[in-house]
């Protein structure tokens, strides 16, 4: 039995703005996330468990559960502020070259954050998930060029590097003073490093009969990460 009710919300704003000087083409913003999971955590981790009485209509009984304690207090809503930045420059009719930087966020799934809420499956090995995960963060920057050098055709090449935060799922146990009395929590930590090079070749829809329009791409990427 997993019965509990949580109202989550977020709140978003961007602004943005777009700036040409000396052949330099500049697209600047920034991005405002308020995540509030509206929920509690543990009133004491090294505690986390009470027993809770449900009653069954059909047999008129009441039968205890182990089921989390969790704090009177909801967890602070979580902040972001995420800039973004992309410059590009023509040096030709058919050629630009480009940068771009971003902070990206983006929250857990409600399915981690809230998973076994109010229900622990197995009493001797109960695994609980912690309210107040972090978001996986990850910083950007891309760096390529674009040439067209048919008239249908293009080639885009590129190098990227990202920082991902919270990339992990950790987790520690804490145990009582019985064999069966253990909690497994999970929370997000540790990073990863993604880099790599991308080429692709564009070929723009091109009319080859009155009924038939032909295009196609191609695209090789090298990528690491660790």
């Amino acid at each position: 039995v997993e019965n509990y009710h949580v109202y989550p919300y977020d709140f978003n704003a961007y602004i943005a703005d777009r700036m040409e000087y000396a052949g330099l083409i500049i697209n600047a913003g920034l991005r405002f996330d308020l995540f509030n999971p509206n929920a509690s955590d543990f009133a004491n981790y090294f505690s986390p468990f009470k027993y809770d009485s449900i009653y069954v209509p059909e047999d008129k009984t009441y039968f205890k559960i182990l089921a989390p304690a969790r704090s009177s207090e909801k967890v602070d809503p979580q902040i972001f502020l995420s800039p973004r930045l992309a410059v590009s420059h023509p040096i030709s009719d058919n050629a630009t070259i480009y940068f771009s930087f971003a902070k990206i966020q983006q929250n857990q799934p409600y399915s981690i954050i809230y998973g076994d809420y109010n229900n622990i499956a197995n009493l001797s090995n109960a695994t609980t998930n912690v309210v107040s995960r972090e978001a996986t963060k990850s910083t950007k920057y891309e760096i390529g060029g674009q040439c067209a050098f048919m008239e249908n055709m293009s080639l885009d090449v590129n190098a990227y590097y990202s920082n991902i935060q919270n990339y992990l799922c950790p987790s520690y146990q804490v145990s009582g003073l019985t064999p069966t009395s253990i909690a497994i929590y999970y929370f997000n930590a540790g990073y990863v490093n993604a880099r790599g090079i991308e080429a692709t070749m564009n070929y723009f829809p091109t009319k080859v009969a009155d009924f038939v329009t032909v295009s196609g791409r191609i695209s090789y990427t090298y990528s690491f990460v660790g």
